[in-house]
């Protein structure tokens, strides 16, 4: 675990702007298919 705070908190918010990308591509592509 990386003992920098801000790296971590970085980190996180990185991955769940991520996260939120993938779903919303996901949910792009559901509505496109329809």
């Amino acid at each position: 675990m990386d003992p920098n705070p801000v790296k971590v908190l970085d980190d996180s918010a990185h991955y769940e702007r991520f996260t939120a990308f993938k779903i919303s591509l996901h949910w792009l592509n559901r509505m496109g298919s329809i």
